[in-house]
């Protein structure tokens, strides 16, 4: 009879074992499974004890399942060990996978003499031990070799591993000595358990070189303290260079400490083009330094995350994101949560971007949630004093596509020079294309004042081209400056929703020669223009800096408003000549909308040709203490505009 060979693994991935063993002709079972049912009860038991009767045989296999003390012989010890466990007095033996094939499992006083072993696929290290003294055992199977945990693992110095290797942590606990961890360059999985370290000019678990190797996380616990007590310009806690990395159920916390200089600290790493696959994990972080920047997730290939949530709470003077994607990539990313609260301590530069988009990057973003709730230690007054925050900032012909997302960004005080806080800042982006929004995208500042260079836009896009499509009208946008800001060579198609700002209303449009902007649809509102219960279509006074809640600004770019609901502020609806621009003002167009404004329904900051500025029928226009029109400052009645057509409804409320 062949000499069985004892593996300790988690009950969990006994199938596994199974299946791999049927495909490899092996004879397997259970420890104290004797009949080999798939189960441990008292007819296994009895088997034994009739076996010790000698009124049945019992061999191969089943005789080697039960031998559940491991001392070698059957024994009325094993029924006793056997009646116990069922009748659960105590657990008297782990679950025990026995392989018949003539091979061994050699157990280890520690993790280290393992890995010497699991390098040279053998096992003849000369420090073996019985299961119930060792840190580890190891058995080799083809070309791999299976590390398994039986014991918790501390202070561990560094491992490293060329060959392919795949360690069952047996939800026990590994922890290494500080400034040690895990090194590979072979295909290394590690699953079931928890990993600690601290790390100071290293890493936690990182790729020794640039070979197509892939590393598999799956229902870990990853604690990694980042001593920065250098002046290294990146440390990652966990990073693969080549191959691929997937993590399954894990979770990873990650704290920097010692953070002096202004570094990059990184949870997880990928190289460009190094695909990474997170699904069903957590990554957060924690500081008390003021200094440097953090990102939880940096991928550098075509990756998909799913059922991911990432926080953090950093104290920063550099900038905090968490998730960016390096160019030339692209990455999918679904049903996940991204939450930063972070608070500026000192003075600098920051920026915290809930996700980052590097050079011609692309996002596909489904039914995800991203928060940002950033807060100024006080108020500040110095000009090199300086805030991006945006949940997404896409950059460089980035591309996004969005569907069912919840973005939200706010500032917990301002500065009086300058802050940009934003739901979305798309730059130079060929394609945005947002299906719906279903509650909504903010950016608010809470004690905005329109004399300081501080800005709030729930979405500003710059060269870009950005499509909102319908979402049964729920789609929301909300702004302390304004719910839209789009600039520069940029068209836009919008088709239905709530936009709406205390300051420049619904949307802010700077179109250039050749671009234009499209309304189909949707509730365009400046929120201080209205009476505080709502009811109250005009204030007795109109708040300075409370502009209008359209604004089309046009370098010469032609627009066209159908079915819109246009309303408060001191104009409804304001088109502005960009006087940098010699004057070029494009066509405009308005059929079937409604325009309200305090003082006028319409105001027109610009020398309009015929036929550039039409209304057409179905639009109604109400207006407060000016007229329905107002012409480079001089109110007119529509009647003597000829370039008014279709006889839109007015409505004069001068005399209340």
């Amino acid at each position: 009879m062949k000499k069985a060979l004892m593996i300790i693994v988690q009950a969990a991935v006994l199938v596994f074992v199974f299946h791999l063993l049927a495909e490899t002709g092996a004879a397997a079972a259970v420890l104290g499974d004797v009949n080999g049912d798939g189960t441990t009860d008292i007819c296994d038991a009895t088997a034994v004890q009739r076996y010790l009767a000698e009124y049945e045989p019992l061999r191969g296999t089943p005789l080697a399942a039960a031998d559940v003390d491991g001392d070698g012989s059957i024994t009325v010890a094993d029924v006793t060990a056997l009646q116990r466990s069922i009748a659960g007095f105590d657990n008297c033996f782990d679950p025990v996978v026995i392989i018949d094939d003539g091979s061994r499992t050699v157990y280890y006083s520690s993790l280290a003499l393992a890995a010497a072993d699991a390098n040279l696929l053998s096992t003849g290290n000369s420090d073996l031990l019985t299961p119930s003294g060792a840190a580890c055992g190891m058995y080799i199977e083809d070309d791999t070799a299976h590390i398994f945990l039986t014991s918790d693992s501390t202070n561990t110095p560094g491992l490293s591993f060329v060959k392919n290797t795949v360690i069952d942590m047996c939800g026990k606990a590994l922890s290494f000595s500080c400034g040690s961890g895990i090194t590979y360059d072979c295909d290394l999985a590690i699953s079931g358990g928890s990993i600690s370290g601290a790390m100071q000019d290293c890493f936690l678990v990182q790729a020794n070189n640039y070979s197509p190797r892939t590393l598999a996380l799956e229902d870990m616990q990853l604690d990694v303290t980042i001593d920065n007590n250098s002046s290294l310009t990146r440390q990652y806690a966990l990073e693969a260079k080549n191959g691929s990395i997937s993590m399954t159920g894990c979770t990873m916390h990650t704290e920097v400490i010692n953070n002096n200089s202004a570094s990059i600290m990184i949870s997880v790493m990928t190289e460009p083009g190094v695909a990474a696959a997170i699904t069903d994990s957590s990554f957060d972080v924690s500081s008390a330094d003021a200094v440097g920047g953090y990102c939880c997730l940096l991928l550098g290939g075509e990756s998909r995350v799913s059922n991911v949530d990432i926080s953090g709470c950093v104290a920063t003077d550099y900038f905090i994101k968490g998730l960016h994607l390096s160019k030339d990539q692209t990455l999918e990313l679904s049903h996940s949560t991204i939450d930063l609260k972070t608070l500026t301590a000192e003075n600098g530069y920051v920026y915290v971007h809930g996700i980052s988009l590097g050079t011609n990057a692309t996002l596909i973003s489904e039914m995800n949630s991203i928060s940002l709730d950033h807060s100024v230690a006080e108020e500040r007054t110095d000009a090199d004093y300086y805030h991006t925050i945006a949940c997404v900032y896409a950059s460089n012909s980035a591309a996004v596509n969005s569907t069912s997302d919840t973005l939200r960004s706010t500032a917990g005080s301002v500065c009086n020079n300058i802050i940009h806080n934003y739901g979305m800042l798309i730059n130079y982006v060929p394609a945005v294309s947002i299906d719906n929004i279903n509650a909504a995208v903010t950016s608010t500042i809470p004690s905005y004042n329109p004399a300081s260079d501080g800005v709030g836009h729930g979405i500003n896009g710059y060269n870009s081209n950005f499509i909102l499509t319908e979402n049964n009208g729920s789609n929301y946008i909300h702004g302390s400056h304004s719910a839209m800001l789009f600039s520069g060579s940029t068209d836009v198609e919008i088709y239905g929703g709530t936009f709406e700002s205390p300051a420049h209303g619904g949307i802010y449009y700077c179109g250039e020669e050749g671009n234009r902007l499209e309304i189909h649809g949707g509730s365009f509102i400046n929120t201080r223009g209205m009476g505080a219960d709502g009811s109250e279509p005009f204030a007795d006074t109109p708040e300075v800096g409370c502009q209008g809640a359209f604004y089309f600004c046009s370098r010469g770019a032609t627009g066209t408003i159908a079915n819109a609901y246009i309303y408060g502020g001191r104009q409804g609806l304001r088109v502005k000549r960009d006087r940098s621009f010699d004057g070029v003002c494009g066509a405009l167009s308005i059929e079937s909308s409604y325009i309200c404004g305090n003082w006028y329904a319409v105001a027109i900051d610009t020398e309009q040709t015929d036929g550039a500025f039409t209304i057409g029928s179905g639009t109604i226009l109400e207006h407060g203490d000016g007229r329905s029109l107002s012409i480079n400052g001089e109110t007119r009645t529509p009647a003597i505009f000829h370039f008014l057509h279709g006889n839109p409804v007015i409505i004069d409320n001068r005399d209340g």
